[in-house]
Parts: C-alpha cells; sequence; structure tokens
C-alpha cells in the first residue's frame, strides 16, 4: 500500500513499525499432539486436553504467544473465542487487513467466514495458508484470526 502511495523504503519501515501496537492475532489448534511433539504441551497436558477436547487460544501479547484461554468442549467453542476477541474490537477494526489463517481447517474457515461476513463486509476478509513453520508446530485444524485496529 505505501509502496504503490509512492513512499521510499525509510518512509515504508516508519509507517508499518507503527501498526505494531495495533496488530492483533490469536488463533486455535485442533489437536494437542503437536505442540506435544514439539515440547510446548506436556505428555500429561496433552492426555487430558484431549479427554477434555481443550482447544487452547494462543494469542500475540507484547510480541510473545501467550495461552489465553481453553475453553473446554471443541473446536467450535475456540472458534467462538477467537471470534469474540474481533468482536470487543469491532468499532476500531481497520477493513483493510482481517485475515483468518489457517492450515487444513476448511470447515472452520467456512463457520468463522460467515460469522465474520455477520460484522463486515466480506471483501474485508482475507483467507490465507499458515506459513510451514506453524503449520508444522501446530499442525492440521489450526486456525487464527488477525487484524490491525485503526490508527
Amino acid at each position: 500500500k505505501y509502496r504503490d502511495m509512492g513512499y521510499d523504503l525509510d518512509a515504508i519501515y516508519k509507517e508499518t513499525k507503527e501498526y505494531v501496537p495495533l496488530l492483533r492475532g490469536q488463533f486455535t489448534v485442533n489437536t494437542l499432539q503437536f505442540l506435544h511433539m514439539g515440547g510446548r504441551c506436556s505428555g500429561t497436558a496433552k492426555i487430558f486436553g484431549t479427554l477434555l477436547k481443550i482447544k487452547p487460544i494462543i494469542k500475540l501479547v507484547d510480541n510473545s504467544m501467550i495461552v489465553a484461554k481453553k475453553p473446554i468442549g471443541g473446536i467450535k467453542k475456540a472458534l467462538d473465542c477467537l471470534l469474540d476477541y474481533i468482536r470487543a474490537d469491532k468499532d476500531n477494526l481497520d477493513l483493510d487487513y482481517v485475515m483468518i489463517t489457517h492450515c487444513q481447517a476448511d470447515d472452520s474457515v467456512n463457520y468463522v467466514k460467515n460469522e465474520l461476513e455477520k460484522m463486515i463486509p466480506s471483501e474485508c476478509i482475507h483467507i490465507t495458508l499458515t506459513e510451514s513453520i506453524v503449520s508444522t508446530h501446530c499442525g492440521p485444524g489450526t486456525l487464527g484470526i488477525m487484524y490491525t485496529l485503526k490508527k
């Protein structure tokens, strides 16, 4: 966007750096297996989490990833938690930057997209695939919602 507006590299860096505090991102995983294999979840947590159908909500906070919530009951509950975050910020959304990103989670994408379309125009929703590092560490069924707030 800034390149197309004719900004030079230094100006683009300055402008994009101002967005960092406005970035919001949270995601959920469909299985604890990949977090466990990567050393991010203990064996005990994996067993009990799987039995209780816990789908942790991992959120970007101050340049770190934290477990923000641990909804019990399956992927739909986790997706609703993700949607609650964007609902809370709805009036301050920068509609140019609303993304659903996922790894082999087409059903979840459809559900989240339909819910988002109740809040914002569908042309503002960008669907992307997660990068390989996220897919490797989190596994299939991972879904995230990322957006920025208005400046």
